[in-house]
């Protein structure tokens, strides 16, 4: 790319990306702040045990709804998680599917004020 662009004589300005990961916190993978339950962040939607209620991709799809329902329409809560942009968020989930990933996949896509507003 940097060699197009110097072929085409087109300025080229590099511009640094950052990138929210979501890490393991119980395997003692660093991270930069807690997302799990007790936090402003944590799934209020739990996996169910022995069998009875929701499954981990149920719980995850309602962590989506109510990010794009109650996180993204207040803008207070956009702002405070705009504060989390490349930083290493810690669940006990990962590597398996979480919460966080919504999150970090917003963060990673926002960009000057867009974003995509599913939270997808």
């Amino acid at each position: 790319m940097v060699h197009a662009a110097n072929l085409l004589k087109v300025p080229l300005r590099l511009v640094p990306v950052q990138i929210t990961k979501v890490r393991n916190k119980d395997r003692d993978e660093e991270f930069d702040i807690y997302i799990g339950r007790g936090t402003p962040w944590g799934n209020p939607f739990p996996i169910g045990k022995g069998g009875t209620g929701d499954d981990r991709a149920t719980v995850i799809e309602k962590y989506r709804q109510h990010f794009k329902e109650n996180v993204l329409t207040d803008p207070k809560m956009v702002n405070a998680i705009l504060g989390l942009k490349g930083t290493r968020l810690g669940c006990h989930c990962s590597p398996l599917p979480c919460h966080g990933d919504i999150i970090a996949e917003f963060l990673n896509t926002y960009e000057h004020g867009n974003s995509n507003e599913d939270g997808e």
